[in-house]
C-alpha cells in the first residue's frame, strides 16, 4: 500500500534471505525509504544525484541509516564526497543486445516515420509540476525550430501526455501549435512496451532532446546513443559526462529548487541552436 514499498520490502528481504546472508540494494531516491526500517537491515542505496550540492534529505538519510552509498555517476560521486560520504561508484547501464545501431531507413519503415523527415525524440517520464524533465523548454525550443523549417520536422513524445501527477503536455502542445506523434498511451501506461520496440523507435530518431533540469544518470540518453542517435542535453549534473563529445550541451540558468539545492533551467535559444546543428548534420 505504501508507494515506495516501505510496508513490504523488509518482509520481502526476510522471506528471500531465509537463513542466508544477503543485502538489499535499493534503486531509488533513498529518502523515500523509512530510516527506522533501513537501519535494521544491510542495505546499499544505488543513488541518483541530480542536484548540486547533495540534497539535505539525501545526506541526512545516510547519516540516520548508515546505509552503503553507491553513486551511479561521477557527478553523483563528487556531490556525495563533498557531503562527507564515501560512496562506491557503479555506473548505470543498458542492454547492448537490445539497444544497438540499426539501419535508419529500416527503422523508419518499421515505425512509420517518413524517410526524409527530421525526427526529434523526447523519451522522459512526465511527473511533477513543473517537470524536472524540462518539457516546457523542450516544446518551446522545438516550436521555434519548426517555424524555421516548416513541414520538415516531427516531434515524437515517448511519455504519458496527460498524467494527473505531471504536466498536461497535450494542452501545452496545442497552445504552441505543435502536433507531435506520441507513443500509444494505452500500451505505455497499462500494457507496457517491449524494450526492442523502444530501441527500434529510438533508432529512427535524428536526435534525442533531453532538456532535464537535472539527471541522476539519464538512461534514455545512453540508450539512444547506443542506437547511434546523438543527444541534446542540459549542461548539468550527470549529462555532460554521459554525452561526452558526441552530442550538444545546452547552457542554462542555475535555479534553486524546493529541495534546497541547485539544478539548471536550460536556455531555449541555446536549445534551438543545438537543434539547428543536429539538423545540419542530419541533412
Amino acid at each position: 500500500h505504501d508507494g515506495h514499498a516501505n510496508d513490504v520490502f523488509g518482509a520481502h528481504a526476510k522471506h528471500w534471505f531465509e537463513s542466508r546472508d544477503g543485502m538489499v540494494i535499493a534503486l531509488t531516491d533513498p529518502w523515500v525509504l523509512w530510516p527506522d526500517l533501513v537501519k535494521r537491515m544491510p542495505l546499499a542505496a544505488w543513488t541518483p544525484v541530480d542536484h548540486d550540492p547533495l540534497m539535505e534529505d539525501t545526506a541526512d538519510w545516510f547519516e540516520k541509516t548508515a546505509a552503503i552509498p553507491i553513486a551511479m555517476s561521477r557527478f553523483g560521486e563528487c556531490m556525495m564526497r563533498d557531503a562527507g560520504l564515501d560512496p562506491l561508484y557503479v555506473p548505470h547501464g543498458f542492454d547492448a543486445t537490445t539497444f544497438f545501431e540499426r539501419d535508419r531507413g529500416d527503422s523508419r519503415i518499421a515505425t512509420g516515420f517518413p524517410a526524409d523527415a527530421f525526427v526529434v525524440g523526447i523519451v522522459a517520464a512526465n511527473k511533477g509540476v513543473p517537470s524536472r524533465k524540462g518539457f516546457g523548454q523542450a516544446l518551446k525550443a522545438f516550436q521555434v525550430f519548426d517555424e524555421r523549417h516548416p513541414g520538415e520536422s516531427i516531434l515524437y513524445l515517448h511519455t504519458h501526455v496527460r498524467n494527473p501527477e505531471g504536466e498536461d503536455l497535450a494542452a501545452m502542445c496545442r497552445r504552441l501549435r505543435i502536433k507531435p506523434r506520441i507513443v500509444h498511451q494505452y500500451y505505455y501506461s497499462a500494457l507496457g512496451i517491449a524494450a526492442e520496440s523502444v530501441a527500434e523507435v529510438m533508432s529512427s530518431f535524428d536526435v534525442l532532446l533531453n532538456l532535464a533540469h537535472g539527471e541522476g544518470f539519464g538512461l534514455p540518453i545512453v540508450e539512444a546513443m547506443s542506437c547511434g542517435v546523438p543527444a541534446i542535453v542540459t549542461d548539468f549534473s550527470s549529462m555532460p559526462e554521459i554525452v561526452g563529445g558526441t552530442g550538444w550541451l545546452v547552457e542554462g540558468q542555475e535555479e534553486w529548487t524546493a529541495f534546497n539545492s541547485n539544478q539548471m533551467c536550460p536556455n531555449i535559444e541555446a536549445a534551438v541552436e543545438a537543434l539547428e546543428s543536429a539538423y545540419a548534420e542530419a541533412a
